[in-house]
């Protein structure tokens, strides 16, 4: 025999039966140890926290979770944090949607989040985004000054990159004397990114962040690990080693902590809730509240056949521009994108449909063109793609950037079909009038938004039953988010 033909053969054979140890050893979900949540970070979450603790087997607290950022965050690891979150806490219905979109970064986001966050009004935001830019930091601060959630914020994993180590610097103060250096180098940038950058930015947003990348290196230490055994064949996305990892970094985030202090989930800074027995005080059926704040919720446990009139400022909502906004667009036909962005108004909406009729939708031409139908106003004026947009109504303001169509051609180097339409809707989010209903289910109670989106400041709620005697409504709920949070430091900072 050959005895180099042996070795070779020998050695091919050895080689294999390695990576089939390997490949065997991996087949099985390796156990996670995640290192304790900081007492400074987890006393950013306590709002999550008290509601989470707050419900009982017969009053179920409903808590509202949004999965929001780009690709990895949009993937099923995800709901899986949140379905574990629910299955720990069996008092609360968590209410959860994932509106992340691949591929879109601080910039986008902000534009979205008109139509995706404030309406959804959640209690935790779980974010996640590539970049790191200006916009990501302007997208967290934010969502602080338009809702009262907690905020907890990933770092990024590990991906499979020549300048992507598990030693890579991590001193901030390092990082950021590399970042001024002309040229910067490039494999400072990611580790820039993720200990100088978004610490930074959720420090002063007063955000939770979670140590994602510390607790992928850990990982990989303490399992003699690849970075490739933790991703799939794109060397990005995590494969299911990694989605068990990215769970189980996150969940001791929603385990309460000691020694921090009790937060009223129902009465804060960020919140007044006036019970319905002894706190909201009828007068020939009608009933006055001063607050501060941007939202109102009433709640109802019985169903009552005697309708309430609203009022905010001596007007009914509907008469206040900022209960009208839009919703997300249609999307780009074969992906997840919207295909516009954003849009704002001139003047006072009303409810409404929106079609833009696209057409000259090519990679190679400079704009496209479209015509846009508004369902009460009609024909609205055509515009390009390239320019700003007026329709003729004032209804409906469009900028070149907020057609998401041109990104998605320049990115994906395709374009969707030549002529499209692009829809959306111009919704009211608040209440004139309701009757207060019982919940389907025992235990639960039913939530109604009178109004969201209002100023920050101060505003007179009225309500008036038909019948001119009290409501047994069980409470109403007022939402103040908080201007200028707190940070992780504990510094005040200004308005500025």
């Amino acid at each position: 025999m050959n005895l180099k033909l042996f070795a070779c053969w020998a050695t091919c054979g050895l080689l294999l039966g390695m990576l089939r140890t390997v490949a065997a050893g991996l087949e099985r979900l390796l156990p996670v140890t995640p290192e304790p949540v900081p007492l400074s970070q987890a006393s950013l979450l306590g709002r999550i926290h008290a509601l989470l603790g707050s419900g009982s087997p017969t009053e179920k607290t409903p808590v509202r979770i949004l999965i929001y950022g780009s690709d990895i965050i949009r993937m099923p690891w995800s709901e899986r944090v949140v379905q574990e979150i629910q299955k720990q806490h069996p008092n609360c219905t968590v209410i959860a949607t994932n509106l992340a979109v691949t591929g879109h970064y601080g910039s986008e986001l902000r534009k979205l989040a008109n139509a995706d966050i404030y309406p959804f009004y959640p209690d935790l935001v779980l974010l996640h985004a590539y970049g790191g830019d200006s916009h990501y930091r302007l997208l967290m601060r934010e969502i602080r000054e338009h809702t009262t959630a907690d905020i907890l914020v990933l770092t990024d994993h590990l991906h499979v990159d020549p300048l992507v180590s598990v030693d890579e610097e991590t001193s901030p103060a390092v990082l950021d004397r590399r970042a001024a250096l002309r040229p910067f180098p490039e494999e400072n940038r990611i580790p820039w990114v993720n200990y100088s950058l978004i610490p930074r930015y959720a420090d002063e947003a007063g955000a939770c962040l979670a140590a994602i990348r510390d607790g992928w290196k850990k990982h990989i230490r303490s399992h003699h690990l690849a970075i490739s055994n933790l991703v799939s064949d794109n060397y990005l996305l995590p494969n299911e080693q990694g989605q068990h990892l990215m769970i189980q970094l996150l969940l001791p985030y929603f385990i309460p902590v000691s020694g921090l202090a009790h937060e009223d989930p129902w009465n804060s800074a960020r919140m007044t809730s006036y019970s319905g027995k002894d706190e909201i005080h009828w007068n020939q059926g009608r009933a006055r509240i001063e607050f501060t704040g941007n939202r109102v919720e009433v709640i109802t446990d019985m169903t009552v056949d005697d309708p309430l009139t609203v009022l905010l400022d001596g007007k009914p909502p509907s008469d206040h521009p900022s209960q009208y906004g839009v919703t997300r667009s249609s999307l780009i036909p074969g992906s997840d994108w919207p295909a516009l962005l954003n849009s704002q108004s001139a003047i006072s909406l009303q409810e409404e449909s929106w079609t833009a009729s696209l057409h000259g939708v090519r990679t190679n031409a400079p704009y496209f063109t479209f015509k846009l139908f508004g369902s009460k106003t009609g024909p609205d004026g055509e515009g390009r793609s390239d320019r700003e947009f007026r329709s003729t109504s004032g209804r409906v303001l469009i900028s070149p950037d907020d057609w998401n169509v041109t990104r998605f051609m320049a990115q994906h180097r395709q374009a969707p079909p030549e002529s499209m339409e692009v829809r959306w809707e111009t919704v009211f989010r608040g209440r004139d009038e309701f009757r207060p209903v019982a919940a389907s289910a025992p235990g639960n109670f039913v939530t109604t938004v009178l109004a969201t989106g209002l100023t920050n400041q101060p505003h007179v709620l009225e309500l008036a039953t038909r019948s001119g005697r009290p409501s047994p409504i069980r409470a109403i709920r007022l939402y103040r988010p908080p201007l200028f949070p707190p940070s992780a430091s504990g510094k005040k900072r200004n308005s500025k």
